[in-house]
């Protein structure tokens, strides 16, 4: 049976506020072998966050933040003894600078953003020892690190017709970080190999065209059009599970009305294959693959 008393105050903070979460948990299992602990964990942190901003003119606006962010750490219910039951919390550093404008009376909006976030201690779900395959939970990373751009913007082509774009770049590093080997049965040092951290993306951007066309005074004519890219991803921090690049088209056609929309839509329209999930342990490997080519309607009825 397992008691579970879970208090948590905070969380991923930004302000100039202390935050702090208290857990106990007391653990005894018939699926383990005899061993009943009770551990008990307590976290504070002060998040502060400072902000400059400068208005260049009316269409220019520069800005700057510098951060703290804190994740509370916790304890982990599949284990068996209490080494493994405890991770710590995630701290974060981060720093972002960027500016936002707009041309041509607003009908261009432009916004540029570079940031870096320094992680300590980042917490991933892992397998955290080789003594039982149910020994999974959370552990932390040493230290990690994120940097890159992005850009983002709309554009008002003429009355009814606007796109949406935005664009990325991204580089994950894994400083520091040791994790087991189930295949050699020890702890391995992957510290300064290059690791990327899981589900980040070097590259990634999407496209959304809209157009609107009024068929009389009460009613419109509405087409969206969207393309998603991503580069290539892994799913874990060892970076043995690859997801190689793919892009999404999705599209709706409908109309709209005071009382009444009606539309007809489309997902991943050229059928791309690709996987949304993936894991696994020492060779074996599952993955669950991404939604096919779907499709559908949609009718709401606005009283």
């Amino acid at each position: 049976e397992l008691t579970d008393k879970l208090t948590v105050e905070g969380g991923l903070r930004y302000d100039n506020e202390r935050s702090s979460a208290d857990v106990a948990r007391s653990f005894t299992s018939p699926f383990f072998p005899p061993e009943t602990f009770t551990e008990s964990v307590n976290f504070e942190a002060f998040s502060p966050k400072i902000v400059l901003s400068y208005d260049i003119n009316k269409e220019h606006f520069l800005y700057a933040n510098m951060s703290r962010g804190f994740r509370p750490g916790g304890i982990n219910q599949f284990v068996n003894n209490r080494e493994q039951a405890r991770f710590d919390p995630e701290t974060t550093w981060n720093y972002e600078l960027g500016i936002k404008s707009s041309f041509f009376d607003n009908r261009l909006k432009l916004n540029f953003t570079s940031f870096l976030i320094n992680y300590s201690d980042q917490q991933i779900f892992t397998l955290l020892s080789g003594d039982s395959l149910a020994s999974f939970g959370n552990d932390n990373i040493g230290e990690s690190r994120i940097y890159g751009v992005e850009f983002d913007g709309r554009w008002i082509i003429s009355k009814g017709l606007g796109i949406n774009f935005n664009a990325g770049y991204l580089k994950t590093e894994v400083l520091e970080f040791e994790t087991f080997d189930f295949t050699s049965g020890q702890f391995v040092d992957l510290s300064g190999r290059g690791l990327n951290l899981p589900l980040s993306p070097n590259f990634n951007g999407n496209i959304n065209v809209n157009y609107i066309a009024p068929l009389n005074k009460k009613i419109n004519l509405e087409t969206t059009f969207d393309y998603v890219y991503q580069s290539d991803i892994f799913f874990d921090v060892t970076n043995d599970l690859l997801q190689e690049s793919y892009g999404l088209l999705n599209g709706r056609f409908g109309i709209t009305s005071k009382n009444l929309d009606v539309f007809v839509w489309a997902k991943n329209l050229t059928d791309e294959n690709f996987f949304s999930y993936g894991g696994g342990i020492s060779g074996f490997q599952a993955a669950a693959f991404g939604m096919p080519r779907t499709y559908g309607a949609n009718l709401m009825v606005k009283f």
